[in-house]
């Protein structure tokens, strides 16, 4: 999503750079909406219709980049644990395919 919005010269908008502009008499606020909603439009439709149902009101990409970070940013150690487990656990015939080495 970075790249893809950096490339496009948008991330500013994700990242807090380019605030929300609120005065109306603001001349630039009409460039501002228009590259806030083509950054919503993008963020919406590249996520799960669930994740994008949580998401589709927020007013601004801030806000949405911000709620997704704090949503999906920590790990889940008890799932990851579990992933671990069956990992380790996994066999094929009588023979264990372990991995090799443990990840980092």
């Amino acid at each position: 999503m970075r790249r893809a919005l950096g490339g496009k010269m948008k991330f500013e908008l994700f990242d807090g750079t380019i605030p929300p502009i609120i005065d109306t008499f603001d001349h630039t606020i009409r460039a501002w909406n228009g590259c806030n909603m083509l950054v919503h439009s993008w963020i919406v439709n590249s996520v799960s219709p669930s994740i994008a149902q949580s998401i589709v009101f927020m007013e601004n990409a801030y806000d949405i980049w911000s709620d997704l970070k704090e949503s999906f940013a920590q790990g889940d150690l008890v799932q990851i644990f579990e992933l671990m487990q069956k990992i380790y656990s996994s066999q094929q015939d009588s023979k264990s395919v372990t991995p090799l080495s443990t990840p980092s």
